[in-house]
């Protein structure tokens, strides 16, 4: 008994940290989207497809820990969702959010070479 309340209480943890990395992607895709005009369609898109790949797994994560099933399959279950599904998730947000600093740090780059004020001499703007 006790080894299968630590089995739901870590899969409830698991469930949570995932909601939290779930918003998260949500927030970074609407900041990208403000904050970088150029920030392009296919990054918004991943973000969302990825907000809601999440929310399916923590649906499927969910069931499994509400079948009256043994514990030691209850594991195995959970375990394969993780290999099959929330560790590729990750791997997917861990490249795109790389690929996304990576358009600011391209950016910032680019307005540096051009002057902060986006003039190639770097003088003041006229008014």
């Amino acid at each position: 008994m006790l080894a299968q309340k630590r089995v739901h209480d870590l899969s409830d943890k698991m469930v949570q940290e995932l909601q939290k990395v779930q918003h998260s992607s949500a927030n970074l895709s609407s900041s990208l989207a403000s904050s970088l005009h150029s920030a392009s369609a296919a990054q918004q898109e991943a973000f969302n497809e990825i907000s809601a790949t999440l929310s399916t797994t923590i649906s499927d994560l969910r069931s499994i820990l509400g079948q009256q099933i043994p514990l030691n399959e209850k594991v195995s279950r959970v375990g394969a969702e993780i290999n099959n599904k929330v560790r590729p998730v990750l791997d997917k947000i861990t490249k795109k959010v790389s690929e996304a600093f990576g358009a600011v740090r391209s950016r910032a780059e680019d307005t540096k070479e051009n002057g902060i004020n986006g003039h190639a001499d770097g003088g003041p703007m006229e008014r």
